[in-house]
């Protein structure tokens, strides 16, 4: 009950800062990118944050949870985002359940592939732009901008989960 309460009150914060980066960027920078496709994208690294943020503070002393935060944010995001350390060095488990790869691939695709994959007007519409196939390989991203952000939030939620058994199966002596 706790979790579910604590989570429901950070899901308004949650937004609040995906929101207000978002808008900072699309007021700096143009993308090719649908606006609600960025602002969910967003939306969801910050959730994975808040996430990530629980099941640490139920596994880390208080004093240990923000320094390991920091930590837990760049083993994901440098090592195992995809841009990094390419998928065939490593365990390649690793980058299924790493959000930041699949937030990675969503904003690929959305802001590279699939605006300039074709001819969007004129004579040539519907013709091949460029061909993206050897980008594509070397990152080994081969998903869409929708596949890629539900396995995001089918990532995020298993690590929800995660927290849940956390907090119900840890420091049960401390717990009235």
């Amino acid at each position: 009950l706790f979790r579910s309460s604590r989570s429901t009150a950070d899901i308004p914060r949650c937004f609040c800062s995906a929101f207000f980066l978002w808008l900072g960027l699309i007021t700096s920078f143009v993308s090719p990118m649908p606006q609600l496709n960025l602002l969910y994208g967003f939306v969801m690294l910050f959730m994975f944050a808040y996430i990530s943020g629980y099941v640490l503070s139920f596994l880390l002393p208080y004093e240990y949870t923000g320094l390991c935060a920091v930590g837990w944010g760049m083993f994901w995001g440098l090592f195992f985002s995809g841009l990094g350390m390419q998928m065939e060095d490593s365990d390649e488990w690793l980058f299924d359940i790493s959000m930041p790869r699949w937030l990675n691939e969503a904003f690929f695709y959305g802001t590279t592939v699939e605006p300039f994959e074709k001819v969007p007007s004129g004579p040539d519409k519907g013709e091949p732009y460029y061909d993206m196939t050897a980008t594509k390989d070397f990152y080994n991203f081969h998903d869409n901008y929708e596949t890629s952000m539900g396995y995001a939030a089918i990532v995020c939620g298993a690590f929800f989960v995660l927290g849940l058994v956390l907090i119900t199966f840890t420091n049960i002596d401390k717990k009235k």
